[in-house]
């Protein structure tokens, strides 16, 4: 389900990608930073899932151009000064924090867990965020306005992880030297539902951290029927029941690049046990204004890495659900031995420098095999069991460059 692309093809990054130019540049911060422009408080700091709260976020450096959102929803702001913004809170489907973010053409700032969703009786949240008082949940359908009625009476699941659904986009080295470019692929599971979370291995946003492969939560997957489906607008793939040991996930491999819109909502359905949930994948922007082939240019296969500058930049997106997604694998001159593996995870600010110690055990010559990504993780709810179903999805390709 997940897939990591390996040297195949040597290709490097175009005007938006590497750059090192020896400018010892950083990755503004997002949490604190410089509080000339930044959130201090979000008054009141809770309300229930309808939405309808009018909240005042207070802070320092909003402008009239600035914008605000509650965990992936965007606000209409109304009323504006330097200090406050003036917004109505909307509904949420998931009870628990979600993050505060402002931002505007040139910077943003969040608040984590900003603002929390509360109904009574009190519910676990969706993700790790939960205090663990996982109750009977009598009001577990306030999201479900497909709910076919199911079995979520008396076998709640809030709180609880129940599958995972994926779209993603990347450059494919393979395909590059042939016309299509692009691996389009998808897949989706629900399962019994369980504690914890298919993304944990991906490291937290603004931090770096040794590569891992995924972890399988579940094994305990549903039967949804031979077919199952992700819509948007007039797009609709068709994803194929795949059993293997027992394990059934549903799948559509090397699609082609139209079937993958950005920044669009897509709609999982399984007809055949009368599942349909909106939204239930999210796709990010893409990386500028042209599409991979254009971003990784094979006609300079080689740049150099410097220990203090190793600076990324792209076109940021005002899409602050998003972040970019740096993996490295740090090779020998010959490119057989791997010296080390790590993942960055970076705020869409259009500018990031991976941390020189990353590279301690680098030498001059060493071949970096770096892929770099927008990725976008979200979460709805399962309409029968109100369990969490996770959403992942990505576009972006992979570059090479030289260690020196």
């Amino acid at each position: 389900m997940w897939r990591l692309s390996v040297l195949a093809f040597l290709i490097g990054c175009d005007e938006y990608g590497l750059k090192t130019d020896f400018q010892d540049t950083a990755l503004p911060g997002t949490e604190s930073g410089d509080c000339s422009f930044c959130i201090i408080s979000v008054d009141p700091s809770s309300g229930p899932l309808a939405g309808g709260t009018a909240v005042t976020i207070t802070g320092n450096g909003f402008t009239n151009g600035a914008r605000a959102r509650f965990g992936g929803v965007e606000i209409d702001v109304t009323h504006i000064d330097e200090q406050n913004i003036a917004i109505t809170s909307p509904p949420s489907f998931v009870e628990g924090p979600v993050d505060v973010t402002v931002w505007t053409a040139e910077e943003q700032t969040k608040l984590s867990s900003g603002f929390t969703y509360t109904d009574s009786p009190p519910q676990d949240t969706q993700d790790d965020t939960d205090s663990g008082n996982d109750t009977d949940n009598e009001n577990d359908d306030t999201d479900n306005e497909n709910d076919t009625g199911g079995n979520d009476s008396g076998g709640n699941a809030t709180g609880l992880t129940g599958g995972l659904i994926e779209l993603s986009l990347q450059v494919d080295p393979y395909q590059l030297i042939s016309t299509q470019g692009y691996l389009v692929y998808t897949s989706a599971m629900l399962h019994t539902p369980t504690s914890g979370s298919w993304l944990d291995w991906i490291t937290s946003e603004g931090t770096c951290s040794p590569s891992v492969q995924p972890q399988v939560l579940s094994t305990a997957s549903e039967q949804l029927g031979n077919w199952t489906y992700l819509t948007t607008g007039a797009v609709s793939i068709n994803l194929q029941q795949v059993n293997s040991n027992g394990v059934v996930t549903y799948s559509a491999d090397n699609l082609s690049s139209d079937v993958y819109i950005k920044g669009a909502g897509y709609t999982f359905s399984a007809p055949e046990q009368g599942i349909e949930i909106p939204n239930a994948v999210v796709t990010p922007m893409g990386l500028g204004n042209f599409g991979p082939i254009e971003y990784f240019s094979a006609a300079d296969p080689f740049t150099n890495i410097f220990t203090t500058a190793t600076t990324f930049t792209w076109e940021p997106d005002s899409d602050v659900a998003s972040t970019m997604w740096f993996i490295v694998e740090n090779y020998d001159s010959t490119g057989t031995q791997l010296v080390a593996n790590f993942q960055c995870n970076a705020s869409d600010t259009g500018m990031y420098q991976i941390p020189a110690n990353m590279f301690i055990n680098s030498m001059a010559g060493d071949i970096l095999v770096i892929q770099m990504y927008r990725i976008r993780k979200g979460s709805v709810l399962h309409p029968q069991n109100g369990s969490t179903i996770e959403s992942f999805s990505m576009t972006g390709g992979l570059g090479i460059a030289i260690y020196y």
